[in-house]
């Protein structure tokens, strides 16, 4: 496994760390079990992977992870949790969207996650979902109180993430950066082969700033599934001249590249390239999928393919 540090944390951190929300939300959406949940976490841990993100708006995924992650040595692992900034998450958990005004409403949210994790501390709490629109309301509220938690001892890092579905341009995290850039320790944000744009608006200013990026998704949904490339590509072909590459360029890429046989490898690779990243998560249930992960986090990807990637596709910015 190679470890990258997290940014001004100093912390290494594997390439490859493992989350509990996606489609399969830890399993809890696909059948898994108690005991298929903890030969997830030990194959992860077996493999070298120290950072385990969840959140509360995943169902019951932070009490089902502090339960299979029970008699693993707490030092050897960086566990990342979040507060909700979404209303749809705060209902759907049973909390007022009051909460979302309520100063008290992220130490409120600390506090219940330390209990499901049946932990003393979390390494990094994070903004969920944060929206541009929602950026200065949202910080003015609940900033102080996440600060005096870290000061407190309940926290070490402080952390953002996005919503890529809404923002694939990242707007909530030009913001973040431009606002409060001392307050960051990381940003969770999507980078890869379909959405290239955090090289363009964040990146930079993430390197000067030494701010940890947790990339999420870089290969989720779109790569993995024929019919979203197909729809993806069709839509650019219409409507995206600044987006050269074709569907036949990107299966192309296997020609140039031995090494990554598949577009996942591929995704993987490239995904890791960006030495702005600082770790890729995977939230697949499923061990087959996670040794696959785990063995194609360590494909690389030779300086002329990543160039060709970049020129043919640095304008994306799909969403999935």
């Amino acid at each position: 496994m190679e470890y990258r540090i997290l940014g001004k944390t100093g912390e290494k951190v594997s390439l490859l760390s493992y989350g509990t929300g996606g489609p399969s939300q830890f399993g809890q959406k696909t059948g898994g079990t108690d005991k298929s949940r903890k030969r997830l976490i030990d194959i992860a841990i077996n493999h070298g992977i120290n950072l385990f993100d969840t959140a509360p708006a995943y169902s019951n995924s932070e009490e089902l992870l502090g339960n299979a992650l029970k008699g693993i040595n707490r030092d050897s692992y960086l566990l990342a949790t979040k507060v909700s900034t979404r209303i749809e998450d705060l209902k759907s958990r049973g909390d007022s969207i009051d909460q979302l005004m309520n100063p008290s409403f992220p130490r409120k949210s600390l506090e219940r996650s330390l209990k499901k994790l049946n932990l003393e501390y979390v390494d990094i709490f994070q903004f969920h979902g944060l929206l541009q629109k929602n950026y200065e309301s949202i910080t003015d509220c609940f900033l102080d109180s996440i600060i005096k938690a870290r000061e407190e001892g309940l926290i070490r890092y402080i952390g953002i993430t996005e919503n890529m579905v809404i923002e694939p341009r990242h707007t909530a995290m030009v913001t973040a950066l431009n606002k409060h850039p001392e307050v960051w320790d990381t940003m969770m944000l999507k980078y890869g082969i379909m959405n290239q744009w955090a090289a363009k608006n964040v990146f930079p200013i993430v390197k000067e700033k030494n701010i940890g990026i947790l990339n999420m998704a870089p290969v989720r949904i779109t790569l993995t599934k024929n019919s979203k490339l197909n729809e993806r590509f069709n839509d650019w072909g219409k409507n995206r001249p600044d987006i050269v590459g074709t569907l036949e360029d990107l299966n192309s890429l296997n020609d140039n590249n031995s090494e990554n046989n598949d577009i996942i490898s591929q995704g993987y690779a490239f995904a890791g390239s960006h030495k702005c990243v600082s770790t890729i998560i995977t939230g697949t249930s499923n061990e087959n999928h996670l040794l696959d992960n785990l063995k194609s986090i360590n494909s690389k990807m030779d300086r002329n393919t990543i160039k060709k990637i970049v020129e043919l596709f640095g304008n994306s910015d799909s969403p999935d």
